[in-house]
C-alpha cells in the first residue's frame, strides 16, 4: 500500500524541471556572452559556479524524507 503523504515524486519532478530550465538559461547566457558580446568575464564564471552549486544542493535534497508530510 502506497503512503498517500509521500510526495517525493512530485518534488523530484519540480526540481528536475527547474534545474533543466536554469541550465538552459545559463547556457544561453554563456552563448550570448561568448558569441555576441565576445567577452567572458569573472561574473560569467561566477554564474556557472553558482549554477553548479545549486545543482548539488537540489540533487542532494531529493531524498524521500524531505517531501513527506509528517
Amino acid at each position: 500500500m502506497a503512503n498517500s503523504d509521500d510526495r517525493s515524486g512530485e518534488v523530484a519532478a519540480v526540481i528536475i524541471f527547474f534545474l533543466s530550465l536554469s541550465t538552459v538559461a545559463v547556457a544561453l547566457r554563456c552563448y550570448c556572452r561568448i558569441r555576441v558580446v565576445k567577452i567572458f568575464d569573472w561574473e560569467d564564471w561566477l554564474a556557472i559556479m553558482a549554477h553548479v552549486g545549486v545543482h548539488f544542493i537540489y540533487l542532494f535534497s531529493m531524498v524521500p524524507t524531505i517531501s513527506r508530510h509528517l
